[in-house]
This record gives structure tokens, sequence and C-alpha cells, in this order.
């Protein structure tokens, strides 16, 4: 029994375990047991944590993970009391991208005046513009999904493009869409993301973006280009084109690289 429990504890320290197939069997579960209250959206969310658990990091940055509970939070509480329109989505960004802000004010409070506000609109905008186009697919699940693996997926490889490190809590973003958009194909347009998925996706996405932009991991100018993912996701084959999106963050972050 204690060599069996040795192996379970092994395999959960791996990061593809933590990273990879813990968060998309927490997001294909959530979404299964959340969808008859019409709540499956918070996969995403369910799947990004149970990663930051395995890994022992819930309290890697306290301010992020706040953020992204009251985004999870408040986007469940839009899809179980309202009908949220697409129109909604540029609210809910300039909200979430002032709460970006504060996010980081406490890495940035020692820049100049300039600097300070400089960076103030790069991460408002940034966040406003990756909520409003996450938001575009909430009543569309294929396309929600797909453009939460692209956002993920961008990150995660474009960051270690520019810096040759992965961006761990990225690739858990990918991997609990795909647990969503697994069932999705399941259930079709009766598997609804709603706010509570393409909010949270879009919150988690942006300041995981700012953040390594602040460490040096991504440059500017791929985060920049982030929003153009869930606008790709809104093409036929979404999932194909928001990828290719994808790739073109990826692209972008080489580019900065190797000009130096």
């Amino acid at each position: 029994m204690e060599a069996l429990l040795a192996q379970v504890k092994a395999l959960l320290a791996q990061p593809a375990v933590q990273y990879g197939a813990a968060p998309f069997a927490a997001g294909l579960a959530a979404a299964a047991l959340l969808q008859p209250l019409r709540l499956a959206g918070l996969a995403v969310v369910a799947g990004f944590f149970a990663a930051l658990y395995l890994a022992g990091r819930l309290d890697f940055h306290e301010r992020l993970l706040i953020a992204v509970a009251a985004a999870a939070a408040f986007g469940a509480l839009t899809d179980a009391a309202f009908r949220p329109t697409r129109a909604a989505g540029v609210l809910l960004g300039i909200a979430f991208g002032m709460a970006a802000f504060w996010v980081y004010f406490r890495m940035l409070g020692g820049k100049p005046p300039q600097e300070l506000a400089l960076y103030a609109v790069g991460i408002t905008a940034l966040t406003a513009l990756a909520v409003a186009c996450s938001v575009l697919s909430l009543d569309e699940p294929a396309r929600a999904g797909a453009a939460g693996i692209a956002l993920g997926a961008a990150l995660g490889v474009g960051s270690w493009i520019f810096s040759f490190r992965f961006d761990l809590p990225a690739l858990a973003l990918a991997a609990a869409s795909a647990g969503f958009l697994l069932l999705a194909m399941v259930y079709g347009k009766g598997l609804s993301p709603g706010a509570s998925f393409t909010l949270s996706s879009g919150v988690i996405a942006s300041l995981l973006a700012a953040g390594a932009v602040l460490a040096g991991r991504l440059p500017w100018q791929a985060a920049a280009a982030l929003p153009l993912v869930p606008v790709a996701a809104r093409l036929p084959m979404p999932l194909v084109t928001s990828l290719l999106a994808a790739a073109g963050v990826c692209a972008i972050a080489w580019l900065v690289r190797r000009g130096g």
C-alpha cells in the first residue's frame, strides 16, 4: 500500500500531470457536474486552480488569484441571474482591466510616474481587449473552448520561445479549456460557456501575459497580439484558426528574441 501511495505521489509531482492531465480532468468533471446549473463555464477556473493546488502554488500571486476568483464569481452570478450579451464584454473588460492594474501595482509602485502611467494603460488595455474579445463567444461552446486552448498555448509556448521557460499556469488554462471543449463536442450548444468561462479565460490569460511581460519572459509585442486569438476563434474551424493566431503570437516572440 505504501509503495502504491509513493507511486501516486510521484505521478502527481510530474509537471505534465499537474499542468496537463489534472486540469484537463478537473475541467471535464466540473463542466459535466455544473452543466445542469448552467455553470459549466466554471470548468476553466476549476482546472486552473486544480493545477496550482497540485503544484503547491496557490500562493504564487495572491492578487492574481483574487482577481481570477472574482472573475469566476462574477461570471457565475451573471450566468445564473441574467442573460449576458456580447455587448457586456466591453463593460466587463474595462472593469477587470482596472483590476488587472491593481494586481500588479505593487510591482510597479517604484517606477517613475510617466512609466507607471504607460504600464497602467498597457495592462488595462490588454485585459479589457482580451476579455471583450473572449466574451464574444459566450453562447458558443466550441469557439469559447477553442479560444481558451489557444490562449493558453500562445502564452505557454510563447514564453518558452522567448525565455526558454514554459508558462505552466498558461498551459493549465489550455488543458482545462480542452476538457470543456471535449464535453462540448458531446453536448453541442447545450453546454453553454457563458460569462463564467469567457470572462474567466480572458482574465486568466491577460493577467498571466502581463506578469510574463513584467518578468521579462514574454515581449510586450506578443502580449499585445493576444486578443487576436479569441477573435480568430470567431472564424470557421475555430480551433484551427485560433491555434493559427496563437502561432502568430509565438512567431512574434521568436522574432523579437531573434532581433535582440
